[in-house]
């Protein structure tokens, strides 16, 4: 159930323009349309794949892990069009993420799946974490979803894993918030 949700809430975000801490995290980049380039730091022990969609379509990043318990982590960063492009505003990021949790909820053990912010002070993002009512063989039972505004562009994530309090999903949160979006 989870991956077609997964589907829905990956569609939905995207239509809008650290393992421990004592594992060192290395910064990684990957080229996107618009001469952009997409900086995040992840743990060495994280695999990763470029998912490319046709047609100039910005990549989507699958982390998995090298050894241990199987998790998937699933970042597509998204650069502006052009800088002309409005820009996205953090309440329009924050509804967009309430409406993918509205959309999960359905198959969600919890009742009320809550909008979080991603950042101390200030917000960079919203997230929010459900738990798979009834998953199938070989599906993940907990999802984190989110999108975070890197510069004029932003990025969708989505965290699955076997385990509720996983050290992925934090690890992930830190790198996505570390994360950044520059011109080449």
């Amino acid at each position: 159930m989870i991956n077609k949700q997964l589907k829905l809430a990956l569609l939905l975000l995207t239509m809008a323009p650290l393992s421990s801490m004592a594992e060192t995290y290395k910064v990684k980049n990957y080229a996107l349309p618009n001469q952009s380039v997409f900086f995040i730091p992840v743990p060495p022990s994280w695999q990763d794949t470029i998912l490319q969609p046709p047609e100039n379509l910005p990549p989507t990043i699958r982390f998995k892990p090298i050894s241990g318990e199987p998790f998937e982590v699933y970042i597509t960063p998204i650069p502006p069009k052009s800088p002309t492009d409005k820009k996205i505003s953090m309440k329009e990021i924050e509804n967009m993420v309430a409406l993918s949790a509205e959309h999960a909820q359905p198959s969600a053990v919890e009742k009320n799946l809550q909008v979080k912010n991603i950042g101390e002070k200030t917000p960079h993002g919203f997230y929010f974490s459900a738990t798979d009512k009834n998953p199938k063989p070989g599906e993940f039972r907990y999802m984190t979803q989110g999108i975070i505004k890197l510069g004029d562009g932003t990025a969708t994530f989505t965290v699955l894993t076997n385990t509720v309090s996983d050290v992925v999903v934090e690890d992930t949160l830190k790198a996505i918030e570390q994360a950044e979006m520059k011109n080449k």
